[in-house]
């Protein structure tokens, strides 16, 4: 993700969404692009690699739906106890998203902001050749594959010991 920011501010990027199978098995990618505004005392660029971890069914649920606007829709908390968390933020141990990043750059300031979520259908529908290949579809259904993704896929498989 990249951000901007002098009193107004932006950030965005894309990714994608893969879910852990009962089997172990990771599902094939849906794309997803993460995006937020924000408005504040503030300054600064910064490039950021964002790991989202979706923690509870209710919040697969709502990043699988065509909108989803964290902190409104579902509870998001960075790390597991709010490591990292910058001023303002609310620690949930309860949060349906966990975020991690890594970030570059230099920003400061304080700000309200809001960020949303919400599936790159036609990057999917592109990546998997067919119009249906939706995120659910993908994803939850494993109704569509691209041999492209094995190699992901197995990487992030960790056999059981």
């Amino acid at each position: 993700m990249y951000k901007g920011a002098f009193f107004f501010g932006a950030e965005g990027g894309s990714g994608v969404l893969m879910a852990k199978g009962t089997n172990d098995r990771w599902s094939y990618p849906a794309f997803y692009f993460m995006g937020s505004g924000s408005f504040g005392l503030q300054i600064g660029a910064q490039s950021a690699e964002v790991m989202l971890i979706i923690m509870t069914e209710r919040g697969l649920n709502a990043v699988l739906k065509q909108k989803v606007k964290l902190g409104a829709d579902v509870n998001a908390a960075i790390g597991p106890y709010g490591v990292g968390a910058k001023a303002g933020t609310t620690v949930n141990l309860g949060a349906d998203i966990l975020t991690y990043s890594i970030n570059q750059g230099a920003f400061a300031g304080f700000s309200f902001e809001g960020a949303v979520i919400y599936p790159r259908s036609e990057f999917t529908a592109d990546y998997y050749s067919d119009p249906a290949a939706e995120a659910r579809a993908v994803v939850i259904e494993g109704r569509f594959r691209n041999p492209q993704a094995d190699t992901l896929r197995d990487s992030l498989f960790l056999p059981p010991n």
